[in-house]
Formats: C-alpha cells, sequence, structure tokens
C-alpha cells in the first residue's frame, strides 16, 4: 500500500544546483499516479536564475516545491573534511526544524537517480528506528565508520550506513534530540572524516534500521579491479547483488566520476543524461577532462576507474 502525500527533501549549494534538479525530476517521474509529493528544497545558495530553473523543472500538478533558504550561515563552520562533498550537505540535520509539521521525509543526496516510486518506502513500517538506510559500501561495518567504536561498546558486525538515501522519522528526532546530539557531535572535538555520514552514523547507531539495498545502489559497486571488489564484503547474496545491479531502484552516482563529469561511464549514465534533457538544464555536456583528469593523464594514471559493461557475471 503506498501513501498518498510524500515528502522528499535534497540539498544543493550552486554547484550542485543541477544534478539536484534531475534527482528531484527523477522523483517526480517514477511517482505513482495520484500520490502527491512535497518536495523541500535546502536552498544552499543557488542564484535566482538557476532558481528558475529549477523550478520550471519540477512543475506539475501534484508536486509542491517548498524552498527553504535559511540554513547557509548555518552550516559554514562544520568541517568538509571530503573536498568531493560540499557543506550543505549538513543542511539535512536541521529537517526536523525546518519541516515541523512532517513526521517522516526522504532525504536524497543531488547524485542520485529514483527510478522506482518512492511512496512505497513511506508505506514501510519503520519498527521504531529514527531512520532507515542501505549499508555503506566502501566501509560497509561499523569499525571503518564509527571512530572509536570498540570504547562505544559498538559490534564489529553492526552496519555503517550510508547517508545518501534515508528515510528519517522526523518526530522521533524532535523527540529525542537528535539534531542537538548532532551538533554536539560535529563541534565537540570528536569528528574525524566522514562529515555528517559519520555523525549520522555515530549519533543514532542501533536507531537505524535496514531497507532494501535496492533503494541505494551506489557507485563503487561497479568499479573494477582487485583493490576495489567491495562486494566480496558487503552483507549480501551473490542474488542479491546481482539483483542491485540490473534493477536499482534508487540510483547513486556516489563517488567520481559522476554523470555530469568527463570519462563518466556508468552503467546508468544514460538514463541520466535522458532525465537532464527533460529538464531546464537539457543539453548539458561535459566539455572535456578537469584539471585533476589532466594531471593523472599526463602522469600515466588512468583517467577514470572503469565501470562494468555487462552488469552480468560468469
Amino acid at each position: 500500500m503506498t501513501q498518498t502525500t510524500v515528502s522528499v527533501a535534497l540539498a544543493a549549494d550552486a554547484g550542485y544546483a543541477m544534478p539536484m534538479t534531475v534527482a528531484a525530476r527523477s522523483v517526480v517521474e517514477s511517482l505513482d499516479a495520484g500520490v502527491r509529493l512535497q518536495l523541500c528544497i535546502l536552498d544552499m545558495g543557488i542564484d535566482g536564475a538557476t532558481r528558475v530553473r529549477v523550478e520550471q523543472s519540477l512543475f506539475g500538478p501534484n508536486v509542491e516545491l517548498v524552498w527553504i533558504d535559511s540554513l547557509v550561515d548555518r552550516v559554514n563552520d562544520f568541517p568538509n573534511t571530503w573536498p568531493v562533498i560540499t557543506r550543505a550537505t549538513y543542511a539535512r540535520i536541521y529537517l526536523p526544524e525546518v519541516l515541523p509539521a512532517v513526521d517522516r521525509v526522504l532525504y536524497l543526496d543531488c547524485d542520485v537517480m529514483a527510478r522506482r516510486s518512492v511512496s512505497e518506502l513511506f508505506a514501510a513500517d519503520m519498527n521504531g528506528y529514527f531512520a532507515l538506510a542501505t549499508p555503506d559500501v566502501q566501509a560497509p561495518f561499523v569499525p571503518f565508520g564509527v571512530p572509536d567504536w570498540f570504547e562505544a561498546g559498538r559490534s564489529a558486525a553492526e552496519l555503517n550506513y550510508n547517508a545518501g538515501v534515508m528515510l528519517l522519522d522526523l518526530d522521533a528526532w524532535r523527540t529525542h534530540g537528535i539534531t542537538e546530539e548532532l551538533l554536539h557531535y560535529l563541534t565537540g572535538g570528536r569528528h574525524l572524516r566522514g562529515q555528517d555520514q559519520e555523525a549520522i552514523n555515530v549519533v543514532l547507531g542501533k536507531r537505524i534500521g535496514e531497507m532494501d539495498p535496492r533503494w541505494n545502489q551506489q557507485g563503487e559497486i561497479f568499479w573494477e579491479g582487485i583493490q576495489y571488489h567491495y562486494e566480496e564484503f558487503l552483507p549480501f547474496t551473490h542474488a542479491m547483488l546481482e539483483q542491485i545491479r540490473r534493477d536499482p531502484w534508487i540510483v547513486h552516482f556516489s563517488n567520481r566520476p559522476k554523470p555530469w563529469d568527463y570519462g563518466c561511464d556508468h552503467p546508468f549514465a544514460g538514463e541520466w543524461y535522458a532525465l537532464l534533457d527533460r529538464t531546464a538544464f537539457a543539453g548539458r555536456r561535459p566539455k572535456g577532462p578537469n584539471r585533476a583528469q589532466r594531471i593523472a593523464a599526463k602522469l600515466g594514471r588512468p583517467v577514470v576507474r572503469g565501470a562494468r559493461k555487462v552488469l552480468t557475471r560468469a
């Protein structure tokens, strides 16, 4: 049974406005008929002209577009430990505050593409969890994502979750002061590397439940090379891994290169470009290798990591 109204939130600054629009457009297009969508854009520095393009791309009879632009200054002092990720991602911490009338919201990173109606997620029983997510492909267990995990009484068998696709119980976050706990972690000198994903995994801990991994197909699952065989350490069967590769419900273009980068050979990049061309940003394409890629080429290193061309294995 699907919900009749769902709330989805994304956060973007000027640099990520275009991919954020594609991600949001994918949610709109894949939504079940009759479902109303409250689409919350956490505006972390999008200029007026770009904002018009976003609105043109997401207009629809069942879409309520909500802009929130009050959080830019509140994330400026948080650590930016991953250059590939901007501080805009911290905006999700404030969702219980900026969406006071919403009890449950799906947070999506800007580099995702929905291929199935997210209303199905909202129909799921959260079983008392404060959030639902899927394991992080590069760091699926707590020792790889939670600093001082053993001293904190955590188990090595506990999952470490990717924060790019998360269903949040905002009522529970408000009741238990989760935003305040996250802010304390991020400003209390304990934070080491993983930005808000690390903080969420530390603070929520066992209060995060696992959703079907097809809701977050992370890009690293396609990387080639002996050093990249993350699937051998994931808590999934081979059959489930094949389902994730072949028929993801949400594609997450995690890490680099992304579809809008030069040299991206992700198997679902073509679908992403088809979506892009149904927005007001139609026709955008990467102009060529960026500075880091040019330097890598001069040094004789691979410009991009190779992705599996065929979504099946012997």
